[in-house]
């Protein structure tokens, strides 16, 4: 059996042609973009400590996430109008809502997961609410 050998010159060619392709242009894959909402409660100080963590998640999930094509967006929406915040958030898109900081954000995660969209409880330390929901059960 006699072994293949490459020359010089071709080796140094397809050496040439490797790094040519890898610096060449490529097309832009589009992006899927998720969005989560976000219920803040009606306090500014508890809003803010909300934001800021949220901020820092979301940077470190976009971090991973875009190795794949994707990428999460963060809605907000204060809860201030009778606990419709979930249900706004709900009609602008979101996938899944967090909140349940501050009075009455738990009602407003109710009312989304009796929509049948997931929610995560971060803030309330009553989980009265968020177990209804979990239940599907309207609050009373």
């Amino acid at each position: 059996m006699i072994p293949h050998w490459v020359g010089r010159r071709a080796f140094l060619g397809s050496l040439a042609a490797a790094g040519w392709v890898s610096l060449t242009a490529r097309t832009a894959r589009a992006e899927d973009v998720f969005t989560v909402g976000m219920v803040l409660p009606a306090d500014a100080e508890k809003a803010t400590e909300l934001s800021r963590g949220a901020a820092l998640g979301l940077d470190d999930a976009n971090a991973l996430a875009t190795l794949f094509g994707k990428r999460l967006r963060l809605e907000t929406e204060a809860d201030r109008a009778g606990a419709q915040a979930g249900r706004a958030l709900a009609r602008a898109g979101a996938l899944a809502l967090v909140g349940g900081a501050g009075p009455g954000g738990g009602e407003s995660l109710l009312q989304a997961a009796a929509e049948g969209i997931p929610v995560f409880n971060v803030g309330a330390p009553d989980d009265r609410c968020a177990t209804r929901a979990a239940l599907g059960e309207r609050s009373t």
